[in-house]
């Protein structure tokens, strides 16, 4: 484990060249480490963490990295995040991706996720591990998510509980699909459900659906759902949607209170 602490984001920055998949890697046999107080940005990811727990990034700047902002995935073992105070943006394919691991965000701002070659740019993105069907966890309090594209937060065969947090202005993807602020369903193959807790939040002015699930298990509570806009062809606009998931047919439950 080491720590790498910066004196200030605006003064002290990690800028990868592309020639390793990320400016900064934490891999297997560095549980614990703390990364605080600097900027990451480059020419592919920004942080990639994989096999190693209970790693901090505080106060980090992650932005206009040409791939995703944050990739954590269990690929080498175990892998734990907390990701505390920090803002990432500007970032390209996702803002944060996790395959299979555990995280906690807090305090933290995910905005303004640019398209990849596809079409899509959300700003988080839970899903199982494809090998081992593993799925994430994640924690994500007192944050705002915001202007990414296709999905605010996309949970997927997963678990995530959101408290406290704003997902707001949601944009379609390039293709003109989506928008949506909360997106929840199985995984495709083995129909495994995703679990999704929302508390005290506000999900607002995105497009096609506020919170959609599929297939899955979702509580929201002492939350505000609004001013959802309509998807690019005038369709839609709701405000919560539940239904089977359409390829497995797998009902859904919800808890709304």
């Amino acid at each position: 484990a080491v720590r790498l602490w910066g004196r200030c984001p605006a003064l002290v920055e990690v800028v990868g060249t592309g020639a390793d998949v990320g400016a900064v890697l934490i891999l297997e046999g560095a549980s614990g480490t703390e990364v605080r107080s600097l900027a990451v940005r480059g020419a592919s990811l920004g942080l990639w963490l994989s096999g190693s727990q209970e790693v901090v990034l505080e106060g980090v700047w992650i932005h206009d990295n040409a791939d995703r902002g944050a990739n954590i995935q269990d690929d080498l073992g175990p892998t734990r995040i907390e990701v505390r105070g920090s803002l990432i943006e500007t970032n390209r394919d996702v803002g944060v991706f996790m395959s299979g691991s555990d995280a906690t965000i807090d305090a933290t701002v995910v905005r303004d996720t640019l398209p990849d070659a596809g079409g899509s740019g959300p700003g988080v993105v839970v899903q199982s591990a494809p090998n081992t069907g593993t799925p994430s966890m994640l924690h994500l309090r007192g944050s705002l998510i915001e202007t990414n594209r296709e999905h605010g937060v996309f949970v997927g065969a997963s678990e995530a509980t959101i408290e406290a947090t704003v997902v707001r202005d949601t944009l379609p993807d390039a293709q003109g699909n989506f928008g949506r602020g909360v997106g929840v369903q199985p995984e495709q193959t083995t129909g495994a459900p995703s679990t999704l807790h929302v508390g005290g939040s506000l999900i607002e002015t995105n497009c096609d659906f506020g919170v959609f699930v599929a297939g899955s298990e979702a509580t929201i509570e002492t939350t505000v759902v609004r001013d959802t806009l309509s998807d690019i062809e005038g369709n839609f606009g709701r405000g919560v949607s539940v239904q089977p998931d359409p390829v497995t047919g797998a009902q859904s439950t919800l808890h709304l209170r």
